[in-house]
């Protein structure tokens, strides 16, 4: 009978056919060709992103919300605020056009759920191309800890897994001395093994993608638009039901306001669209001693009343790194990730 009501209840929400997301393909597309043209690049920059804000499907609960996960300790601290900043390797998918410049490196990512009921888990890399641009890949792990299932009489049955991965190839480049763009495959694999219903797979294909402008009149200054979790629905092994992703578009800018030897201060802004959401604003500061102490903070606003303060460290010693911060994660509770990761010059 759950079953079946679940089932019920999947149908009904998609029942609304999503005719403006085809309709954004085809009309995105053909501007994405108009690119290349350097006198259309900016004003480009603005009429996709109006086009992407206004074509994102209804639905505003997914069967892949994992795919929200903002990545790795630096860009949380800093209340997901990425769309026009520098990214690493744990957070190159909310805008692929931010690894264009970004040194080779490796990184590693853990949370634990404040009450210890799933673990997050990252791994990625990027390699610089120099001139050419860089590539990066990243695994996204959301596990929860085995469910006990027990049958009328309370005993024992076995236990419901729930695993779901999502594996990334992205590559991002400097198209103009001004302007960079980038773009992130995905695959998305989920695993769900129940004492009852059996095994289920679900998979799913997505893209991410974004551009990063330095504004050439206003010194210090970038702007950044950028798409996530565009794709197929989520297509399962043994159930009729498809789940939508939780496509998402944002918009934002930077601002280096010091930048001496010792000290440097970078602010960022971000306005974020989930599906069926509103705008979200969010910003964040970065402040760097010596390029080896890091003091992050930022102020996040999500759907569901989630909002409050993100905070967080890192240090940099020659090659090694080591990134902490604290985020909020319900109207109640906070959760900890910790990255690490290694630079190579």
């Amino acid at each position: 009978m759950k079953k079946i009501f679940l089932i019920f209840n999947h149908v009904m929400l998609n029942l609304v056919q999503h005719l403006e997301t085809l309709i954004f393909i085809r009309v995105t597309l053909r501007v994405i060709s108009h690119l290349f043209r350097p006198r259309n690049k900016f004003g480009v920059t603005l009429f996709v992103s109006f086009l992407i804000f206004n074509c994102l499907p209804a639905a505003t609960h997914t069967g892949a919300d994992f795919l929200k996960l903002a990545g790795g300790a630096r860009i949380i601290s800093l209340a997901e605020t990425s769309a026009a900043v520098k990214l690493d390797a744990s957070s190159f998918f909310h805008n692929p056009a931010g690894i264009a410049n970004s040194e080779s490196e490796i990184t590693f990512s853990h949370s634990a759920a404040p009450q210890g009921d799933a673990v997050v888990q990252y791994l990625g890399g990027i390699y610089s191309l120099k001139k050419h641009g860089a590539l990066a890949i990243g695994i996204l792990s959301y596990r929860i800890t085995p469910i006990p299932v027990t049958d009328e009489f309370n005993d024992d049955i076995g236990e419901l897994i729930w695993n779901d991965w999502a594996f990334s190839v992205a590559y991002g480049r400097n198209i103009f001395y001004d302007l960079s763009a980038g773009i992130n495959l995905k695959y998305i694999y989920r695993y769900e093994k129940n004492p009852i219903f059996g095994k289920t797979i679900g998979i799913a294909k997505a893209v991410d993608f974004g551009i990063l402008y330095n504004v050439t009149f206003a010194r210090n200054l970038k702007i950044g638009f950028a798409g996530e979790n565009f794709g197929t629905k989520v297509i399962y092994s043994n159930d009729p039901v498809k789940d939508d992703l939780p496509s998402s578009v944002r918009c934002g800018m930077s601002y280096n306001i010091l930048n001496t030897r010792e000290n440097n201060f970078d602010i960022s802004f971000d306005f974020l669209k989930e599906t069926g959401d509103l705008f979200r604003p969010r910003f964040g500061g970065e402040y760097s001693y010596l390029n080896w102490l890091f003091l992050r903070g930022g102020y996040i606003n999500k759907a569901g009343k989630i909002n409050g303060t993100n905070f967080g460290l890192g240090i940099l010693w020659k090659d090694f790194g080591f990134d902490f911060a604290s985020a909020v994660n319900s109207v109640f509770d906070r959760t900890t990730y910790i990255s690490f990761f290694k630079k190579f010059y």
